[in-house]
């Protein structure tokens, strides 16, 4: 049978159905808070060309790039739940499940979690760099780790406030590939992540070490390998944080294991009154086997905190290939950003 809700009738009952819930909360068993999040923009190119080779000079556009419903359920203090609903408009306006799990606290050192959950790196990078809406974190936006996938967690503290560690495992397509069907389906992938905090109390208590390893394969065969390594360190106050990391990967594609790499390194000042400066420098290489296909991120901004929970930030934002050509120009956008917790 033909599909006869439209994409915006499909946003109006997913809307209709939380206000109804919102409407009804006194019917719930469970403890339950409802939020939201928008992330909205306007780009103006300063480049002629878009990384894509497209002419766009001059060209502006407004956008709303994200969009959060999130519901939030407590059933005891060691029970809880979450769902989120994500639209991405510019992807074509879906809206579609980004979490929904189940979370229970074993004791205050740990916790497991059951569901589509969050994977232990890019959501923890996120905490850090702070400007999810200004910029995804590397390895989310160069497609290299997923943030979210289907399967079991388990995360907590490590003893003496020495840091904390985060592991999963998981069907390994995230939620942008479908689950592969046969044998290949048994597959799964191992993720674990562990930041120690070396001087938990003193004037260094913000500093950090992070590794992460995932191991996983995409079907049976060779060169099928999902593995993934990122070292990182950390140093995190009121005031400012900076970060660098590094990541090396290997991605099968059934005749070769492309091997990728990459750097990151970002921090942000924090003034009084709400306003911070920033700046974030990317480097990644997609085949370390080819040559002149690599490129640079460069990211300079600042934000002002017009509320609690609404920031506006203007950045530059810059794209340069090792090697330009037809298809892979390099890009110059001058961006100006909000965001809306609610």
């Amino acid at each position: 049978m033909r599909n006869v809700f439209s994409k915006k009738s499909k946003a109006g009952i997913v809307l209709g159905f939380l206000t109804a819930l919102a409407l009804d909360h006194q019917s719930w068993a469970a403890e339950v808070k409802l939020s939201g999040l928008i992330f909205g923009q306007y780009g103006q190119y300063l480049s002629r060309y878009d990384s894509a080779g497209a002419e766009v000079k001059n060209r502006g556009d407004f956008t709303i790039t994200r969009i959060y419903m999130t519901g939030e359920a407590k059933f005891s203090d060691a029970l809880k739940g979450k769902t989120v609903l994500e639209g991405n408009t510019s992807a074509g306006n879906p809206v579609y499940l980004k979490n929904a799990f189940m979370e229970y606290a074993f004791c205050s050192m740990a916790s497991g979690v059951f569901g589509l959950i969050g994977t232990p790196w890019n959501g923890f990078e996120e905490g850090i760099w702070g400007r999810r809406f200004v910029q995804k974190v590397h390895a989310d936006q160069e497609g290299l780790l997923a943030s979210v996938d289907k399967g079991v967690g388990l995360l907590g503290k490590l003893p003496g406030g020495f840091g904390e560690y985060h592991a999963t495992y998981v069907n390994g397509e995230g939620i942008t590939s479908a689950e592969k069907t046969g044998l290949n389906g048994r597959h799964k992938d191992a993720m674990v992540r562990v930041s120690v905090s070396p001087m938990p109390e003193g004037p260094l208590s913000g500093l950090r070490v992070h590794a992460y390893a995932q191991k996983g394969k995409i079907a049976d065969g060779d060169f099928q390998k999902r593995d993934t390594y990122v070292g990182a360190v950390s140093q995190k106050t009121d005031r400012y944080h900076a970060m660098a990391s590094f990541i090396q990967s290997k991605k099968g594609s059934g005749a070769v294991d492309v091997k990728k790499a990459g750097f990151s390194v970002h921090g942000a000042l924090n003034f009084d009154r709400g306003f911070s400066v920033f700046g974030r420098y990317d480097g990644y290489d997609p085949n370390k086997d080819a040559d002149d296909d690599s490129y640079r991120r460069g990211t300079v901004g600042a934000d002002y905190k017009l509320a609690d929970g609404v920031r506006v930030a203007v950045s530059d934002q810059m794209l340069t290939y090792q090697t330009e050509t037809t298809v892979m120009k390099n890009e110059n956008q001058l961006l100006f950003q909000f965001e809306a917790k609610f």
